[in-house]
């Protein structure tokens, strides 16, 4: 898969193979509807339900060479910037430190955006999976099998520090307009490092680090 970022859009294209295919949940018949109104997703490919895959899509219709199918405003991305531009997140990581991280502040704002959407991208949020196959969520007897290799230690880890994480940041009992569950921080955590794109940038255009990250609604 190749990426790319552009005033205005991030677009992005990769090539499919012909699979087996189920009916589209009614979740991703409407971001289907609302994709290809935008343009976002191009006429020429639709959404799929792909057997053992999960959600993809299908060329219907000759693509030229350099033919964008798949693109997103770059205002319909959700990052740090925006992140944080939401009171409810601002609120609060404004006094952590350190920092929170990007992805920490992403996933925020995945779980405040759940509770109340952008129109723009209420179609998107709805078609989200519901789980996904993240060491965050894996039982103790799940990382059993892994044993004494690196990768158990690393996801002991990464669990310790997702439940450290969560308790600095809801550290106050005050009411929040969302759910403020460590499983719903875990999935929105495992939605951002699932579905989000890396790519080297610039101040002032990007955090600490040099790397810009960024979700592409439709394009993740």
């Amino acid at each position: 898969m190749w990426v790319w970022c552009s005033t205005g859009l991030l677009a992005c294209s990769t090539a499919v193979a012909e699979v087996a295919e189920m009916a589209l949940p009614p979740a991703a018949v409407s971001l289907q509807e609302e994709a290809h109104s935008a343009r976002w997703l191009s006429l020429k490919v639709q959404l799929a339900t792909l057997r053992n895959r999960g959600m993809g899509v299908l060329v219907r219709k000759p693509v030229d060479a350099g033919e964008v199918v798949v693109q997103a405003p770059a205002a319909a991305c959700i990052t740090h910037a925006r992140a944080i531009r939401d009171e409810t997140v601002d609120l609060l990581v404004r006094d952590l430190h350190p920092p929170a991280e990007p992805h920490v502040t992403i996933a925020l704002w995945m779980m405040v955006a759940r509770a109340s959407p952008p129109p723009e991208l209420r179609a998107w949020l709805a078609a989200l999976p519901t789980h996904f196959d993240c060491t965050l969520d894996w039982s103790e007897a799940e990382l059993a099998e892994l044993q004494a290799s690196s990768a158990r230690e690393r996801a002991g880890v990464l669990q310790r520090w997702a439940a450290t994480e969560w308790r600095r940041i809801f550290a106050s009992s005050r009411p929040l307009p969302f759910d403020t569950s460590f499983a719903h921080f875990q999935w929105a955590l495992c939605a951002v490092w699932s579905r989000s794109f890396q790519m080297p940038c610039a101040p002032p255009h990007c955090h600490e680090g040099g790397v810009w990250r960024g979700v592409a609604p439709v394009g993740d």
